[in-house]
């Protein structure tokens, strides 16, 4: 929020209703989108969410983001896609289609989609 001086409270409150609801949705709108642009510039404070990278440091993405995989099979039939987000202390996976586990390790795990879904 932008800080105001006494003067400019004393004028804003002489303004109409409407005009100033509007004052303060413009404030809102512009508090809203500086807060996006310093997300799009890595300026997240805090996050769950992250693209990892092994050659520089991780890009920040803000908390909770869901991210969208499209993938496309080797035989060309319709891509499908799988959205992946992190709630409370659990890893969610939502596939367009049915999609089966496979268990690799104890740490790690395979998601394809069901073989007789094609």
């Amino acid at each position: 929020m932008l800080a105001h001086s006494e003067t400019e409270r004393e004028r804003e409150r002489k303004l109409p209703v409407w005009a100033q609801a509007r004052l303060n949705s413009l404030r809102h709108n512009l508090a809203e989108e500086r807060a996006h642009a310093a997300e799009l510039r890595g300026e997240i404070e805090t996050t769950n969410t992250y693209v990892g990278h092994y050659t520089r440091e991780d890009q920040p993405l803000p908390d909770g983001a869901r991210i969208l995989y499209h993938l496309r099979p080797d035989d060309g039939s319709v891509r499908r896609s799988v959205r992946v987000y992190a709630l409370e202390d659990a890893l969610h996976v939502q596939g367009d289609h049915l999609i089966t586990v496979y268990p690799q390790a104890s740490n790690s795990l395979v998601i394809r989609f069901h073989e007789d879904y094609r």
